[in-house]
This record gives C-alpha cells, sequence and structure tokens, in this order.
C-alpha cells in the first residue's frame, strides 16, 4: 500500500476535546498510517454549521503529491485498519474522482442504540476524495456537504466484509450535522453495549460509555374519576411502557374515586387529589379544573407536557417521536393523527388533519387536547378558561398560543394514539343532544370575541 499517498482531514471546532482526544488516537493506531493529517481547529465565527468551510480549507491545504483524501470525522469510530481497507478498495476500484461505504451505521451513544442505512450516497465519515481536483461546494453554513460532493463527482462505492466505522451521535458540538441530538431511526436497543462491544475497541468503549443515558424529560397528565378499571392500567401502562424518554406521570382524581387504592399501588406515578369541595363536578368544566389545579400547585418537572384522558392511551414510542418532531422541525407543540377506536362494535378508523393554518382553526379545533406541548409555553398560557369556554377552553388554549407566539405547531401525520369512544362518550353524546349543540354554539361565540378573532374569518 506503500504506493498510494493519504492525507487525513479532521474538521473541529474545539467544542468535543475529548472526542477529537479519542480520534487523534485512533489515527496514530492506523495499520496504514496517513501521510498528511489535516487538523482544521480555527476558532468558530458563527454559532451555525461551519463544516462546508473545514472540508473546503483542509483540502485546499493537502500537498500535491498526496493520491487521494479521507475525511475522518472528530467524532465517529474507526477501526485499526479503516485506512488500510478503503485505499486497497479505491484503488481496486479504479482510483475513482470519490469514493466511499455505502451501508452506514449510526450509533447515539446517549440513546444507546443504533441504526443501519443502506442509502443513495455514503456519509462524509466514509468518504475518500482524489487529490488535486477542482471542487464545487455548497453554501456555508448548510450540513449536505456529502450530498453535494457525491451528485457533482463521479463516484463508486463498496460493502466492506466487516464493520470499519461508526457514525457516532451524541448531541456535543456542532461541526456536524443536524442528527447528532436525535434519536429517530436508531430501532435498534443496545442499553446493556452489548453490540457497542462486540464492534468497537477497548479504549472507545471505554470512552463511549461514560456518557449518561440523555432522555428528553416529560410530564404526563391523566384526568380521571370513577374510570372503568381495566382502561385506566390501559393509560398508565401504555405511558409506562413508553420508549427513549424519562417520565413524570401525574394522575389527577378526587379523594372519593372508586380506583384510588389501585392509584395507590402504582409506585411510578404522581398523585393529584383535587379538593372536592371546590370541583364543579360536571364535565367539562370539572376537567379543565383538574388540569389547572396540577398546572397551579403541582410541581411539572418535565421540559415537555402533553394530557390524556384516563380511556386513551398511546403507542410506546410516542412520546419520543413527537419530541423529536418538534426539534427537527424547531416547534413547541406536536399534533398528531391518530386512531379513534369504538371497542363494543370493534371499529377502527385513523383520523387525519393538516398542517396548522390559523383561519382553519378559527373555523374548527384540530389540534387535541393530547397534543405535545413544551412546559414553559403551557405554564405561560395557562390558566384554561373553563367558567367561560367549557369544553371549547383548550381549543381557545391553542388560538391564545398562535396569537402570542406565531405559527409554533408542527402536524406529525403517523397515528401516535388511541382515542376511545364508548356508547356513554360525551363525544357521541353530542352529535345528537340539542341542548349541548347549543351550549356548544355559546362557547364557539364568546370564545370568537377574543382579540378580535371574528374579523378573521
Amino acid at each position: 500500500m506503500s504506493e498510494i499517498k493519504v492525507a487525513v482531514i479532521i474538521p473541529d471546532r474545539g467544542d468535543r476535546p475529548l472526542f477529537l482526544k479519542n480520534c487523534s488516537r485512533m489515527v496514530g493506531m492506523q495499520t496504514k498510517q496517513p501521510d498528511q493529517i489535516i487538523h482544521v481547529n480555527y476558532k468558530p465565527l458563527t454559532q451555525s454549521f461551519d463544516l462546508v468551510n473545514r472540508i473546503r480549507l483542509g483540502y485546499s491545504e493537502v500537498n500535491d503529491d498526496i493520491d487521494v483524501v479521507a475525511i475522518m470525522e472528530n467524532d465517529d469510530w474507526y477501526s485499526q485498519d479503516y485506512l488500510s481497507v478503503m485505499c486497497s478498495e479505491w484503488d481496486k476500484a479504479g482510483r475513482p474522482d470519490i469514493f466511499g461505504i455505502q451501508n452506514k451505521i449510526y450509533y447515539h451513544i446517549k440513546e444507546r442504540k443504533y441504526q443501519h442505512w443502506d442509502t443513495r450516497h455514503p456519509p462524509l465519515m466514509n468518504t475518500l476524495i482524489k487529490n488535486n481536483l477542482t471542487l464545487t461546494f455548497p453554501r456555508e453554513g448548510t450540513t449536505g456537504v456529502d450530498t453535494h460532493l457525491w451528485t457533482e463527482l463521479k463516484g463508486k462505492t463498496f460493502n466492506p466484509k466487516k464493520i470499519l466505522s461508526l457514525g457516532i451521535k451524541h448531541g456535543e458540538g456542532l461541526c456536524g450535522g443536524r442528527g447528532h441530538n436525535l434519536s429517530f431511526g436508531y430501532k435498534k436497543d443496545d442499553i446493556n453495549l452489548t453490540y457497542l462491544k462486540s464492534i468497537v475497541d477497548r479504549q472507545s468503549l471505554d470512552f463511549y460509555s461514560r456518557f449518561k443515558i440523555a432522555m428528553p424529560y416529560v410530564t404526563i397528565l391523566i384526568n380521571t374519576f370513577n374510570e372503568r378499571k381495566e382502561w385506566l392500567k390501559q393509560t398508565i401502562n401504555s405511558y409506562l411502557n413508553n420508549k427513549a424518554v424519562r417520565k413524570q406521570i401525574i394522575v389527577c382524581t378526587l379523594p372519593t374515586d372508586a380506583n384510588l387504592q389501585y392509584l395507590k399501588t402504582v409506585p411510578e406515578i404522581e398523585l393529584h387529589l383535587c379538593n372536592v369541595k371546590d370541583h364543579p363536578g360536571k364535565s367539562p368544566q370539572g376537567t379543565f379544573y383538574q388540569i389547572n389545579s396540577v398546572i397551579k400547585s403541582h410541581d411539572l418537572k418535565g421540559d415537555w407536557f402533553c394530557f390524556m384522558s384516563s380511556n386513551d392511551y398511546v403507542n410506546h414510542d410516542r412520546m419520543i417521536k413527537e419530541i423529536e418532531q418538534c426539534i427537527v422541525n424547531k416547534k413547541s407543540i406536536c399534533y398528531s393523527a391518530f386512531d379513534e377506536f369504538q371497542e363494543e362494535i370493534n371499529h377502527r378508523k385513523t383520523r387525519y388533519f393538516f398542517p396548522y393554518e390559523f383561519k382553519k382553526h378559527l373555523k374548527g379545533n384540530f389540534v387535541s387536547d393530547a397534543a405535545l406541548i413544551k412546559t414553559n409555553l403551557l405554564k405561560q398560557y395557562a390558566p384554561f378558561k373553563y367558567l367561560e369556554l367549557g369544553n371549547y377552553s383548550y381549543w381557545d388554549f391553542w388560538l391564545r398560543i398562535y396569537e402570542g407566539e406565531g405559527n409554533v405547531f408542527h402536524y406529525y401525520s403517523e397515528s401516535t394514539w388511541s382515542y376511545r369512544l364508548n356508547n356513554d362518550s360525551m363525544h357521541l353524546q353530542r352529535r345528537t343532544d340539542t341542548q349541548a349543540q347549543q351550549q356548544g354554539r355559546v362557547w364557539y361565540n364568546k370564545m370568537l370575541d377574543y382579540n378580535n378573532r371574528r374579523a378573521l374569518l
């Protein structure tokens, strides 16, 4: 392999020194040592992604006698024979302008999950680029350097017989792409590090295992009173079994609840008992009284919050998926499609909605009470105005948030929870109850009187 001269570019912002130290150790352990190492570590000019400029600058500093350039990202893992195999396979492939490993593997060390992907081009961390080419780059601040280069250059790929590298995700620093602090797509659990142990060297394993499992923290409020016990259990268990999040589960009820003794036997929940004397009793006023009581006097520990009735239940990955949708799309509220389930007739259908539009929202509420919201936003716009607006209080709550914050809503078209309908559901009864429909019109008109909403219809 001595006839092939290889340079290594290590882009680095100085914001993850421990990863860089481990990367430098792995470069020094390569069975084929690089002929030139270019450490692009100038002080960041902005707080945005600057990988484009670091790759551009690094490539411009490669010596003329170098044949090929490897991009080794400072936080990823590489086997000792990574450069040796990559250069050998590049040579066998006819030394194309760009070359890389097709099948990429990402491992999130703070979630302890991983996933294989066979995508249309290799990631930057698994890419070799021939030296002395005239390269073009995407605009600064973007993160798709790999996509751009693989589109511009003629290249070839291969899949090695053994794993040569892992894309390590973690959320530290800004040098790489947007996926470092996300777990979406990582479907394979490795909570005991069994998979990681089978791949990486001992020093890297010791380093990665130091990172604590950092999961999003969500507060879940379950309102209940004299619910069917089997339904209440299903609701609570569906949240207890939610993966990849830390949970504070608050169950709000009255001291006279028939299920109180059962609730006291569930150690994972926090009970919030409302004062019977002050409770309005009837729904929906009673429901919103309980919600307001929790928001006012209970310590809400999660960064995220969602409400759920005690007869509905959620998918095991609902919380992490909706949180990730908010993070990726830079939103504070996520409302999803859901399954409407009538148990008596064994009928289920999925209710789909549409991306948020304020004018549409004035005409009908499509953001469910169970939508995920940032806790600080909940506290800012609480309490719910249930004495004036009854069952339309949540609808008004969402409208007030739009009026104060703009469009912070994200619609997720995948069903993440199930809305249970039974013969005595108020939702079904209102469809035929003329008095309830008349009351709804009164609440709706009152709601439109706020903030000159009627003029916007």
